[in-house]
């Protein structure tokens, strides 16, 4: 255990993490807006100065960034000290020079990092009276919102979008105070995963465009945790709602998972909830038309017709699992049909029978990183997990281990996700195993795929 010392306090912190992280986790306020637990820090943002002493006998020391500066024992740092507090005041207040004071129609207000930090580092009067610099926002499809003026220039959103998730039509243009962050043309984003912008942004440049058009304050939404419905993967998100109505869906941190992440479809998919057509009580159809009836008439409705005769029964495939095949037995073997085609059912069982006695494990989601080769089965590539496909389209320099998917396979049998952050990295020139991306649609293409051999599989 490391230890360090905080205006004159000593805290014990992790060895390997930066001063920063330390001063959080010790409950220390200290301004930030480029670092992000996922992402880590690049310094772009200045706003974390502190002063740190060479030794207990320095008087002087030096302004640090915290985010750019290693932990290490018995580091001496100074949050509140006058000249690192009249720092992080003034690299608030250029970043408020241009900043548009439209909180009270912010979609951000409230929940605004931006707000918090300032508020934080007591900057509370402008002093800058001339014309504000202004951007042209951009259209970016129809769940992000783009407002390109409350930009701080923390870098955060391109750094996740193509160092991170693998994109490559958002970048970052132009220089100096005109750094101007979106694509090349408008457009609809084309990564599974820019939703999170809405996230990693820490004011309000992203913002959820479906959530904008119902637009709520936070402190009148109410939330509950719960578990994406969409794929298997089974990403903890809370829901947000208000007058029985679903609002938004934002993500849950769960490191075991989904960390900070969502795709597109767990966080903007939720429309259904609020259909119309959504059955949301027993119905029995009269003179042709539906209508309601209560839960106990329609339970012994349905307990005379399935004495009289065969029930054919319906499922939806947005149902969990689970309910489903506890009302198959009620229709028989033949007259239940669960929502998904019976081709697509069988689909994982292909993968077990042609490996055959190859050693293939199937570790947890967090687990996989460690392994030498990984395959994915399945043409759903942009519904991997988000700490799955996130990782493979970028490996990172501190996880050297971490090699990304080439692509092995014919065109058009599966989309590799994020093909140019793969292929761009320059691992992908001397990998001494073959990857692959294997796809069982049809057979014949995924028996074809197994030309691996067994040295080639981490047991």
């Amino acid at each position: 255990m490391t230890t360090i010392r905080i205006d004159g306090r000593e805290w014990p912190t992790r060895p390997g993490i930066n001063l920063l992280q330390a001063c959080l986790e010790a409950g220390a306020n200290l301004p930030y807006f480029c670092w992000h637990p996922e992402l880590g820090s690049v310094g772009a943002c200045r706003q974390c100065a502190v002063r740190q002493f060479s030794g207990p006998d320095d008087r002087t020391g030096r302004l640090v960034m915290a985010c750019m500066t290693p932990v290490s024992d018995g580091a001496i740092i100074a949050i509140e000290d006058a000249q690192a507090r009249a720092f992080r005041e003034g690299v608030i207040e250029w970043m408020m020079v241009n900043h548009p004071h439209d909180c009270p129609v912010c979609e951000e207000g409230g929940e605004c990092h931006l707000q918090d930090m300032t508020v934080m580092t007591g900057h509370n009067q402008r002093r800058y009276r001339f014309t504000k610099r202004t951007h042209r926002n951009q259209d970016l499809g129809p769940f992000v919102k783009h407002e390109m003026n409350r930009c701080i220039a923390c870098y955060r959103c391109v750094r996740f979008y193509r160092d991170y998730a693998g994109g490559d039509d958002l970048a970052a243009f132009a220089s100096h105070d005109s750094v101007y962050f979106g694509r090349a043309e408008d457009g609809a984003l084309q990564n599974a995963f820019s939703g999170n912008l809405v996230e990693i942004c820490p004011t309000g440049v992203f913002t959820d465009k479906p959530f904008s058009a119902v637009y709520t304050r936070k402190w009148d939404l109410r939330g509950a945790p719960s578990v994406c419905v969409h794929c298997a993967v089974g990403c903890n998100i809370i829901v947000n709602a208000r007058e029985e109505s679903v609002r938004r869906v934002v993500n849950r941190y769960n490191a075991a998972v989904n960390r900070y992440m969502l795709c597109d479809r767990g966080r903007f998919g939720h429309g259904f909830v609020n259909a119309d057509s959504r059955i949301r009580m027993p119905l029995r159809s009269i003179d042709g038309h539906p209508a309601p009836v209560p839960t106990r008439d329609a339970v012994m409705q349905f307990a005379r017709m399935a004495a009289d005769g065969p029930v054919v029964g319906i499922a939806s495939p947005a149902h969990p699992w689970k309910p489903v095949s506890a009302c198959a037995p009620l229709s028989g073997r033949h007259g239940f049909q669960p929502g998904r085609r019976r081709l697509n059912r069988h689909a994982g069982n292909w993968p077990a029978r042609c490996c055959g006695s190859i050693r293939v494990s199937f570790p947890a989601c967090m687990k996989w990183k460690a392994r030498m080769a990984c395959w994915f089965w399945g043409k759903m590539s942009a519904l991997l997990p988000p700490g799955w496909a996130c990782r493979c389209a970028s490996p990172s320099a501190s996880q050297p281990s971490l090699w990304p998917m080439r692509r092995k396979c014919r065109a058009g049998w599966m989309p590799p996700y994020a093909p140019s952050a793969v292929m761009r990295h320059p691992a992908c020139s001397s990998l001494p195993l073959p990857q692959r991306i294997w796809t069982p649609w049809p057979r014949s293409a995924f028996a074809r795929c197994l030309t691996i051999s067994r040295a080639s599989v981490s047991p």
